[in-house]
């Protein structure tokens, strides 16, 4: 009984983990808000129309993974599109934008 609730003690930590829900869009045309736990793909070479912008609130685990965006790419053409808590998103200021894939992640 003891080993038994040893092992549910060490291994309910894991089970409450849960990955980022997953959303994707091919283009962002409007205001969109990340609140919840998500890894927001956008798939187009163009990934904002010109209304298109994302605020990412929930800045502990929300991130834009942008799939065919290399990261200077997107620094210089596509960061004015997304805020950090309503704020314009700077790269090493108040976001980061990496090399993910074959695009690039902002967090």
């Amino acid at each position: 009984m003891k080993r038994l609730f040893l092992l549910l003690a060490l291994c309910l930590p894991l089970c409450m983990m849960a990955a980022n829900k997953k959303t994707t869009v091919s283009k962002v045309s409007e205001p969109v808000t990340l609140t919840e736990d998500v890894d927001y793909n956008i798939t187009s070479t163009t990934p904002f129309d010109a209304e298109g912008l994302v605020n990412i609130e929930n800045t502990e685990h929300a991130v834009v993974i942008l799939t065919q965006v290399k990261p200077s790419v997107a620094i210089s053409k596509w960061l004015s599109k997304i805020q950090i808590n309503g704020v314009r998103a700077s790269n090493n200021n108040n976001c980061q934008v990496k090399l993910y894939n074959r695009g690039c992640i902002i967090m």
